[in-house]
This record gives structure tokens, sequence and C-alpha cells, in this order.
């Protein structure tokens, strides 16, 4: 909010910016309750586990 010009800060605004926050955050909850992980997690992890 502090990079917006204050004349363009209105209440319907401020909610859309929350609503996105707040959807990103919950695909990110989901995905790591479902165990994905984004290709450069794999690899990190694969790497790891693979290492002699």
């Amino acid at each position: 909010f502090y990079c917006e010009k204050p004349e363009d800060l209105n209440p319907q605004m401020i909610k859309k910016k929350i609503d996105s926050f707040i959807q990103y955050y919950n695909q990110k909850r989901e995905l790591k309750y479902l165990g994905y992980l984004s290709p450069l997690q794999f690899k990190k992890q694969y790497e790891q586990q693979n290492r002699i």
C-alpha cells in the first residue's frame, strides 16, 4: 500500500489487494498440504537426498 498514491487508495482497491493476498496465501498453503514442489524445490530436495 505504501507505493500507491493516496488518492488511488479507496475501499474497493484495498479490499481487492487483501483478497488477492488471501487467495495467494491459501493457494500456497494448499499446494504445501498436497506435497507439491516447484521444479526448483524438487531439484534441491533430489540433490540433498542423493548426496554421497
